[in-house]
């Protein structure tokens, strides 16, 4: 059974993932990941480690402001690892004035305890799918 405080941490790191992304601060969701983080975005290639989700985050944030809305539908602890996902919608105002642009889908993300207590993002997989919120 999952101790309330590791139940408590991942649904923090939940909330703040949202609002650091619909703020673009860049900075805050990098201390959210792994140093061997891997982010699988759906239709691209994987972007392992901490310089290279920098910049996947950073050049994503160029392209405009990013409003994420996301239901969280599972949470589960086994151990030092646990899982989150649900179902997330995008919507992106371009920077170049371009018509706003939105897209929805599922995620999993899976998540590794450290031996201070802390967790971190470990891997980060999202996808398409016709589910709305």
């Amino acid at each position: 059974m999952a101790e309330q405080s590791d139940l408590q941490a991942l649904q923090k790191i939940h909330d703040d993932w949202i609002v650091y992304y619909n703020t673009g601060d860049v900075a805050a969701l990098l201390a959210l990941y792994d140093k061997e983080s891997v982010i699988m975005p759906r239709g691209r290639e994987r972007i392992s480690g901490v310089a290279a989700v920098k910049t996947y985050f950073e050049r994503l944030f160029a392209r405009g402001r990013l409003t994420m809305q996301s239901r969280l539908e599972k949470l589960e602890v086994n151990g030092d690892w646990a899982i989150q996902y649900g179902l997330f919608s995008i919507r992106i105002q371009p920077r170049d004035g371009g018509p706003e642009e939105g897209d929805a889908g599922r995620y999993f993300i899976l998540l590794r305890k450290h031996t201070d207590g802390r967790w971190t993002v470990y891997q980060d997989l999202d996808q398409h799918t016709q589910d709305k919120l």
